[in-house]
């Protein structure tokens, strides 16, 4: 849906994914949602478990207060969630996914997770050590 889409103001597109933070005990999962155009974070959410209810309550949250165009996302579980489809089907919000295996159409999203990883929790701390 979005090849050759010219993406040129806020809310036109958001992107969403999901990344793991190692912790000393296990994993803490963070759900975000960005904003294409600005690179705004519109919403996050942190959960120490992968149920989808921490993806949607983050999502509502957002919808609540703005509408993008269209959703962008890998096509993991929580996104093709009958849950998930609902929600943005009742927003009006068209649904995009990443081709298989294609990691690089959601490369705003992905570059954030990074720069947040490499700038901020492995820097703070020295130890840390990336397993993705």
């Amino acid at each position: 849906m979005l090849r050759n889409l010219e993406i040129n103001r806020p809310n036109q597109v958001w992107g969403v994914d999901i990344t793991y933070i190692r912790m000393k005990k296990g994993f803490m999962y963070l759900f975000v949602i960005i904003d294409w155009y600005s690179r705004y974070i519109v919403d996050y959410e942190l959960s120490s478990t992968l149920d989808k209810s921490f993806v949607l309550s983050c999502l509502k949250r957002a919808l609540s207060c703005q509408k993008p165009e269209i959703i962008n996302s890998d096509q993991g579980g929580h996104f093709t969630n009958p849950d998930y489809i609902k929600l943005l089907e009742d927003n009006g919000v068209k649904i995009s996914m990443d081709g298989k295996g294609q990691c690089l159409d959601n490369a705003r999203t992905e570059r954030f997770f990074r720069t947040l990883k490499y700038e901020r929790i492995y820097e703070l701390v020295p130890n840390a050590v990336e397993f993705e």
